[in-house]
């Protein structure tokens, strides 16, 4: 909104940014969705065992903060801790021993996990304590997670739980099927939600860690489904991913990711070690850090990070 006399001054950044519409007719916008779907099949058909074993041992700190006005301090968010190793199965149940785990569970792959601590409330002392673990067979035919989110504040505590499960194609299902169970056990819920597994179909585990797998000879553009965790209902929802480098020659790729194709992206800067930054369309800024520096920033802002 502006007045007939600053047009001029503003004129610029006007074309510029109408200048940048790119209009989509349907035909064009079904075959755009078409070859970056058939994109997602080729990089998930290019990942194989070796390249994800390659990522064993691996583990990475992120801060999550609010930038805060010239002058003012930063909000302190979150910060997750990312561990990605070589894992049976059972390895999601972190109270089950190994010698109890079954045949199927003792099958090999990708374990990602994540721990978060997300300030829920500063002043009355509220955190939300989350823990999940994502495994995904070697060859991305079936998945299980259990995901754990509890609420503490001091000693009183709350936790609900996550389990999922995709099921492997078979000769009378060809489609896989998702199962997510949603359980809280303070007031006795369980409820369970299954879906016929869209395609192409981004497995949770590599939802997480897509910018260390991705090649970096050439741009790129997918879209496919993949389970939405923002919901308190459990749904599933679509992703669009552009990858380039940041400039022609540059290490760093930058990862822009929508949601549901709506809105602006969020915007990951990957260097040859990983994630170093990235910027959400709601101000969250994820940054690449370590336990030392995340200690830094909590105890000046006086909170607790145990």
């Amino acid at each position: 909104i502006t007045l007939p006399r600053h047009l001029a001054s503003v004129r610029p950044a006007l074309e510029q940014a109408l200048g940048s519409i790119s209009i989509r007719g349907p035909v064009l916008a079904t075959l755009e969705a078409r070859m970056e779907a058939d994109a997602t099949r080729s990089i998930l058909a290019s990942i194989d065992p070796a390249r994800m074993r390659a990522l064993d041992g691996r583990r990475a700190y992120r801060r999550v903060f609010r930038p805060g006005l010239p002058g003012e301090t930063d909000e302190e968010v979150a910060y997750s801790i990312f561990d990605v190793s070589a894992a049976p199965m059972g390895a999601i149940q972190v109270r089950k021993a190994p010698e109890k785990y079954t045949i199927d569970e003792q099958e090999e792959g990708l374990l990602v996990r994540i721990h978060s601590r997300v300030v829920a409330d500063a002043e009355r002392d509220i955190y939300l304590d989350m823990l999940g673990l994502y495994w995904v067979a070697w060859d991305l035919s079936h998945e299980a997670w259990t995901a754990h989110v509890t609420r503490r504040q001091r000693a009183a505590t709350r936790t609900e739980k996550e389990f999922g499960i995709r099921s492997a194609p078979s000769l009378g299902a060809p489609r896989s099927t998702l199962t997510v169970i949603k359980q809280d056990d303070e007031i006795n819920l369980r409820e369970p939600y299954e879906w016929e597994t869209p395609e192409p179909w981004m497995p949770r585990p590599l939802s997480w860690i897509l910018g260390l797998l991705l090649p970096r000879d050439e741009p790129l553009k997918m879209s496919y489904a993949f389970f939405d965790h923002r919901h308190t209902t459990p749904t599933l929802g679509s992703r669009r991913d552009e990858w380039s480098p940041r400039r022609p020659g540059d290490p760093v790729w930058v990862l822009k990711t929508w949601l549901d194709d709506s809105g602006l992206p969020a915007i990951a800067e990957y260097g040859p070690e990983g994630l170093q930054v990235q910027r959400n369309p709601d101000g969250l800024i994820i940054e690449s850090s370590d336990p030392d520096v995340i200690q830094r920033y909590w105890d000046r802002a006086g909170l607790d990070t145990r």
